[in-house]
Parts: C-alpha cells; structure tokens; sequence
C-alpha cells in the first residue's frame, strides 16, 4: 500500500544506555545534559499534564539538539551569575513565535562541547547507524528554524510552558547523600531535589564510570517516555528509509 508525503511518518528508536556512554560518556557533559533536561520537569505553579514540555518538542529536533539543549541550558545556569540571568532574560523577553532564539543560543553555547567529545570514526558501524536515525534532521542554515516555527504553531502550549520554566528561580540537584545532608527530607530546601539514582558523586578519577554510567541509565530511561515520531515531511529529512 502506498502512502502519500503527507500521511508518512518517520519513527526514530530510542537511545539505548550503550549508546549513551558511547556518545557522551563524560561524567561533567552527561550529568549536565541530564540535568538541563530534568530541570524542565518542574514548574512553580504551572502544570504540564506531559512532565516535561521538551517532551512535544522533540519530535522537531535531532537528538544532538535536545543534548545541546540540556548541557548549555544547565552550564548557563550552573556557572555564574551573569550568565544565568542572561538565560533567564532571554527566556522571558521570548515568546513561543520566536523561541528559535533560544534553542539557537543554547546550540551555540554547547554545541562544540557536545560535538567535541566524540569521534564518530571511532564509534562501531551500529552505534553510527543509531546515532543518524537519532539525528534525521538536515543541521543546513535555516533548518532549525522552520522547524522551530513549526513546533510552535502545533505546540504552543509546550513552547510557553518550557519558556516560563526558564524563568523561574533556579533549582539545584543533589545526589542522594549530600541531600539527606543538608537536610533536605526534612522540605527546609524547596529549591534542592534529590537525584535518588546517585548516592554521592565523589568518586575517585578512576571510579567516575561508574557515576557515567548511572546517569546514562537515567537518561535512556527519561528519554524512553519522549515520542518517537518525528514530524516534518521527507523534504527536509537527511534519511528516507524509515517511512512506512
């Protein structure tokens, strides 16, 4: 049976833990990536019936996006104060027609980090065909931007809520042991959440896998709940062989 362009779908698999590691198996860029994206789970007195509103967005994105998304949201408001309140600025002065701005600025503030890190060459024939079914979206001038636009009008909602999640005051996240030591069950920390999956993230240098690899487990759990379908016609896709 033959389906015209505007009914077909392209359905992209999840990543897996492997793959993660692979990828970005830094414990400073992964527990940053992490962190950006999990800190878009909680509002101040907004309620998103999805969790989280990057949720709807990413099917209009490629994976690296979303990581660059994650890392240079939670390096701008991790680092100082300068450039938090510049994030914070940005966000409030954008509106859900314009927030390719704001995924633009944060691409140029981790992009190279994420990119960096890596050496496609190095990676098995298996994980470079993940990684281009993970990334289908042509990266061309102008791309990330109709794509942006498009999100936008189909999901305003998500675009105004991930914006006003932005805004908020900042919240840290701790591993278990450093929150129980502040105090932190007792609810005298509204601003600090714990990171159940990690006791403590003060390993020696050779033990610090084992903190990757607990964060990349987290993360290819988070990312399991995130949609697969990827929405934009076959024009501005890099691959076609997954259309059916």
């Amino acid at each position: 049976m033959k389906s015209t362009e505007s009914t077909k779908q392209k359905i992209r698999p999840h990543p897996t833990e492997k793959y993660l590691m692979e990828l970005v198996g830094n414990s400073d860029l992964i527990s940053h990536i992490f962190k950006g994206l999990y800190d878009t789970y909680f509002g101040e007195h907004d309620f998103y019936p999805h969790g989280t509103p990057l949720a709807e967005i990413y099917p209009y994105l490629n994976l690296d996006e979303l990581f660059a998304f994650g890392a240079g949201s939670w390096k701008a408001q991790s680092s100082s104060r300068k450039t938090c309140a510049e994030l914070k600025q940005l966000a409030k002065n954008l509106t859900a027609s314009n927030v390719y701005e704001l995924f633009r600025y944060l691409n140029e503030q981790s992009f190279g980090w994420l990119v960096g890190n890596r050496d496609l060459s190095e990676f098995s024939e298996r994980t470079k065909s993940l990684h281009e079914k993970l990334n289908p979206f042509s990266t061309e001038k102008g791309s990330l931007r109709s794509r942006m636009v498009r999100a936008s009008k189909e999901n305003p909602e998500a675009v105004d809520t991930l914006l006003m999640r932005l805004k908020r005051s900042k919240y840290d996240y701790l591993p278990e042991k450093d929150y129980r030591a502040i105090g932190g069950e007792t609810g005298s920390n509204l601003n600090i959440r714990p990171l159940n999956f990690l006791l403590t993230d003060r390993k020696p240098k050779e033990k610090r896998t084992t903190i990757v690899r607990a964060y990349a487990k987290e993360l290819a759990k988070m990312l399991k709940h995130f949609p697969q379908e990827v929405k934009e016609n076959a024009k501005t896709l890099l691959l076609f062989g997954f259309y059916f």
